[in-house]
């Protein structure tokens, strides 16, 4: 079994980044701190897509651990796509490591 760091987030999707809405299990590249790179994946809560300019509440889920203890609620980051901002978010609350099957 691998373990998934998870947050809790408050995203806004930039309206010039994407063109097309996206689904639960979009999986952009996040910036934390100018120089903390991650890859994860977005789940949506109480949407079934979201759109360029919109914003929602989200889980977010981390491949990497490398983010445990660097981040804290009120955390900012930017999310890509290449080098393409798509949006930006703020952590909400930590929800912790994960057991994925």
């Amino acid at each position: 079994m691998d373990k998934l760091f998870k947050i809790k987030a408050d995203i806004q999707i930039n309206i010039n980044g994407r063109k097309n809405p996206f689904s639960s299990g979009y999986r952009p590249g996040f910036s934390f701190f100018g120089n903390m790179q991650t890859t994860g994946h977005i789940e949506l809560i109480n949407e079934k897509e979201l759109y360029p300019g919109q914003s929602a509440i989200v889980n977010i889920y981390f491949f990497s651990d490398q983010l445990l203890g660097n981040i804290k609620s009120n955390s900012k980051f930017k999310f890509f796509e290449a080098d393409i901002e798509i949006g930006f978010g703020k952590v909400i609350e930590i929800i912790g490591l994960q057991r994925v099957i």
